[in-house]
């Protein structure tokens, strides 16, 4: 495409919800801008040495530099120009093109169906394209479903017999298909009714299964966004 993504790979631990570790942390990736921004400015300067490498005319493409945390650390839009990314989200972006949400259905013992609903997809097309990847930089999918299940609650503690403490947390709040359908644009009443067709022609098929060699049928399904 039109664009030239320079990685600069990171393995740095996450603030696992310390403070302190978060303060450090962030320096880092502060440190880390600077690091990938001599990066660009460097192939900027010298683009002929990439294009002898590639050979692939880069002078005219435009330069996106990114972190590329090993840890689940990625960022919505640009910092100062940096994009932060994680490895489980590239991977995902180029190895499976839709998100979706998964039904498993029990047949009988040691065989179950699972049926994959398609809510979002990462390509506009049949194959990831530098545009997409881009779209999935400014706005990460992964992020924009985490950040629609969390919110900031008040938890309060005591640090002494007349001092208390109220400060602000976040938390999770529950996931579930018809939550997962609305980040995409998806009507949650369209996943439920293919859903729901699937468990009718499922007991259809239990039903012959349970003819044909007796085995009682298993009624339980567990639906999931992946």
């Amino acid at each position: 495409g039109d664009y030239l993504f320079i990685f600069e790979c990171k393995n740095y631990s996450l603030s696992s919800h310390h403070p302190a570790q978060a303060y450090y942390f962030q320096l880092r990736m502060r440190s880390c801008v600077d690091q990938v921004m001599r990066l660009a400015e460097g192939i900027r300067r010298n683009p002929e040495r990439i294009s002898n490498r590639l050979g692939v005319e880069i002078a005219s493409k435009t330069i996106v530099p990114c972190i590329l945390n090993a840890l689940p650390f990625a960022l919505p839009g640009a910092l100062d120009g940096v994009y932060f990314t994680d490895a489980s989200l590239l991977k995902r972006f180029f190895n499976e093109r839709y998100f979706r949400v998964n039904t498993a259905y029990p047949i009988k013992q040691n065989l179950k169906l699972l049926h994959r609903t398609a809510v979002h997809s990462l390509w506009t097309g049949d194959k990831p394209s530098a545009e997409d990847l881009m779209r999935q930089l400014e706005e990460p999918f992964q992020v924009k479903v985490l950040l629609a299940h969390a919110g900031i609650g008040i938890k309060p503690f005591q640090i002494g017999n007349v001092e208390l403490v109220v400060p602000n947390e976040f938390f999770r709040t529950e996931m579930t298909p018809e939550s997962f359908s609305a980040v995409a644009g998806v009507s949650g009443d369209s996943v439920r009714k293919e859903i729901t067709e699937m468990r009718t022609h499922l007991a259809l098929l239990k039903r012959k299964l349970k003819e044909e060699d007796g085995i009682k049928p298993v009624d339980a399904s567990n639906t999931m966004p992946t």
